[in-house]
């Protein structure tokens, strides 16, 4: 096997994971634009708590019905549904001039998290050489830690520009737009052509993944994992789950999650601008530039 993985690989999973910068950016941007909203918008803190979960209650829905379409539809085409998503929410949150239409963009906005934190790591997974698979598929979570602090970043610096928080959102459309651009050139998964019969195209895009030097025999033993994992999982159901030797692992999976969610620091990356400022912060620019340590050490012990 090659030391590292073809130029084509690295372009997909950059293409890729805008999606994750994406999920990243949208998360992240609200801490610097609530602030200045607040003292614009005469928000209560009930509406303040509404914009912020707004997106929150959209990645719910998204993440739910995204899994299920990517099997149905494929990888690549709710990729590209999540790209105009993104690019519809940044819309609607950029012209925003009533409350309630800002929480409508920040729902869209939302079902474009909630797609992407499904299909991104699973479409990399797939594309990915097996060598390579763990590390190519944490590039996801770099691109999220690393949209987040681009976030702040952007944020600080428009703090103090008129209509600055309309273009932290309206920001957001960019790399949606060259997710689309790039999405021609994406091939579609290999498992997700293996399940519609298409084996040739498969096989076709796996040694594109795997490079013109590595023999056909890796090509096939790929292949044929990958028939045994459908085939494995066409006899399974979720009672499967409540099986001792599944259930464990499940329940060590559920527990971090919910261990993760518990420690606050979701909270911590939403309201840090606003926290900081009532901690006596005298503007919201030195606010927004301190929650940027915040970020940074997230994105830093990340890597």
């Amino acid at each position: 096997m090659p030391a590292s993985p073809p130029r084509f690989v690295f372009f997909v999973v950059f293409c890729i994971t805008i999606g994750g910068l994406l999920f990243g950016y949208d998360t992240g941007v609200i801490s610097g634009a609530l602030v200045v909203l607040k003292d614009e918008w005469d928000l209560s803190n009930t509406q303040q708590e509404f914009i912020v979960g707004g997106t929150t209650l959209g990645a719910i829905a998204g993440g739910l019905f995204a899994g299920y379409f990517a099997d149905r539809w494929g990888r690549r085409v709710i990729t590209f549904l999540a790209s105009l998503v993104f690019i519809l929410g940044a819309l609607i949150m950029t012209f925003s001039k009533h409350y309630s239409v800002l929480i409508g963009g920040r729902v869209v906005v939302g079902l474009g998290v909630g797609a992407a934190s499904m299909v991104v790591p699973i479409y990399i997974g797939e594309l990915a050489p097996k060598e390579f698979r763990g590390r190519l598929v944490t590039l996801n979570v770099l691109a999220i830690t690393g949209g987040q602090l681009i976030a702040y970043l952007i944020a600080w610096g428009l703090a103090d520009v008129h209509n600055g928080w309309r273009w932290m959102f309206a920001i957001s459309a960019f790399p949606a737009a060259v997710q689309l651009c790039c999405l021609p050139w994406l091939p579609e998964s290999p498992r997700v052509l293996i399940r519609r019969g298409q084996e040739g195209r498969a096989r076709a895009i796996l040694h594109r993944i795997y490079g013109s030097k590595v023999p056909g025999s890796i090509v096939d033993e790929e292949l044929e994992s990958m028939r045994h994992a459908m085939r494995t999982e066409s006899s399974t159901s979720y009672r499967d789950l409540l099986h001792t030797i599944n259930l464990k692992p499940l329940l060590v999976a559920c527990l971090l999650q919910l261990m993760q969610q518990f420690s606050g620091f979701n909270t911590a990356m939403y309201y840090s601008a606003t926290i900081l400022k009532m901690a006596g912060f005298s503007s919201t620019k030195s606010a927004t530039q301190f929650s940027i340590a915040i970020a940074a050490t997230n994105m830093v012990m990340t890597i």
